[in-house]
Parts: structure tokens; sequence; C-alpha cells
């Protein structure tokens, strides 16, 4: 827990443990790095997986091209 209490005569005190805080902090950003890591590759498989699709679009409307013609 991040917050620890002291008794002061009979008034209840709050303290903050920032080391704690910042063990918190840098697990989330070491989370969301992971996170950004896996969608940059999935970004990258989507990129090459639609070169892919373009490429056989061309070639399915050449194809059609030299069909027409006949």
């Amino acid at each position: 827990m991040f917050l620890t209490s002291e008794k002061i005569s009979c008034s209840e005190f709050l303290e903050v443990d920032p080391s704690k805080f910042t063990y918190a902090l840098i697990n989330a950003v070491q989370e969301k790095q992971e996170m950004m890591e896996g969608q940059k590759k999935e970004l990258t498989e989507l990129e090459k997986e639609n070169a892919i699709q373009q490429a056989e679009i061309e070639a399915l409307k050449k194809i059609e091209e030299l069909l027409v013609e006949k």
C-alpha cells in the first residue's frame, strides 16, 4: 500500500511512501513498453500482408485486362 499511518495524540496522519510510487510507475512504463512493442510487431506483419495483397490485386487487374482485350 502507498499510505502508512501514524497516530499522534488522537489524530491520524497519513504519510506517502514515494519509493512505492516509483516502483509502480516503473512497472507501468515497462508494461506499456511491452504493449507498444507487440503492437509494432503486429503493425509490421499487417503492413507485409497488405503489400502482398496489393501485389495480388495488381496481378489480377493485369489478367483481367488481358482477358477483356481478347
